[in-house]
């Protein structure tokens, strides 16, 4: 599993460009991209943040690279679910114990907003909890109908919902999840706006250094101006309007600098000490 992980953290790549849905790779070094170069970690920049259903995914990829993948992976009648796939069933809870029992804790739900809403029985969830705790956001699958007797002596019966047992995941099993979480991460739509607005912007920077380009050539050659064939220079040698070319670079220096520019002098001496 360690080695699994290890190459999913070569995969990850720095740099920031458009996701492809091609091949496996071609998938993780995707998501990789936009999260940066450590798998464990997200992006410093955090450049979408005021989105939850993109956070949820941020957490998911987080806890797919902890030692215990999160609790992510459960094993119920003998399957091995992923509590992030629809299919699989499991539903977000969070909410207040009411009563502590042998084999899982009476709950009273609440929505993203506080407000109580039903109580609920989950069987085998693993941590320790005492009455009236507030417990953490958690996932539980479907199971049914729970009855029991209230402490006023009454039976009743509510839904049912099974924590499952925390298993580690086979190798194929965890990367068809990191596929999956990284697929939906690279196609939301706030991370594909943000690389939207990063290739329009450099679109846009593209457009004006060949519009300055063009102005200081012209100035160069037709009035031979000092100041204007140091400015072409710099953009041939750093390829900015234009393909990069030192040797125009270097030809306008040199005329720079035969036209009493120091800039231009010191660049050339600065580039070829010899």
């Amino acid at each position: 599993m360690k080695t699994l992980l290890s190459r999913i953290g070569i995969l990850v790549t720095l740099t920031l460009s458009t996701f492809s849905n091609k091949t496996y790779g071609d998938q993780l070094n995707s998501v990789g991209n936009f999260l940066g170069s450590n798998p464990r970690t997200l992006p410093a920049s955090q450049e979408v943040t005021q989105d939850y259903n993109l956070d949820m995914l941020r957490h998911q990829w987080d806890d797919l690279h902890k030692p215990d993948f999160g609790e992510a992976f459960r094993l119920i009648d003998g399957e091995t679910n992923c509590i992030f796939e629809t299919k699989s069933g499991f539903i977000g809870m969070r909410g207040k114990v009411t009563q502590t029992l042998s084999d899982g804790i009476l709950l009273k739900t609440r929505d993203v907003l506080g407000y109580e809403e039903a109580t609920i029985f989950v069987a085998r969830y693993p941590f320790q909890t005492v009455d009236d705790q507030i417990v953490p956001k958690f996932f539980a699958k479907p199971a049914g109908v729970f009855t029991y007797t209230t402490t006023t002596n009454a039976r009743r019966t509510i839904k049912k919902y099974d924590y499952g047992i925390s298993v580690s995941p086979s190798d194929e099993m965890l990367h068809a999840e990191l596929i999956s979480v990284s697929n939906s991460i690279a196609n939301h739509p706030s991370v594909l706006a943000v690389i939207a607005k990063k290739e329009a912007t450099k679109k846009d920077l593209e457009k004006r250094y060949s519009k300055a380009f063009n102005y200081y050539y012209t100035k160069a050659k037709d009035q031979n101006d000092a100041n204007a064939q140091y400015q072409l220079a710099t953009f041939y040698l750093n390829g900015q309007g234009c393909e990069t070319n030192r040797e125009q670079g270097f030809y306008w220096l040199k005329k720079s600098a035969e036209n009493g520019s120091i800039e231009a002098s010191n660049k050339l001496v600065k580039l070829n000490p010899k």
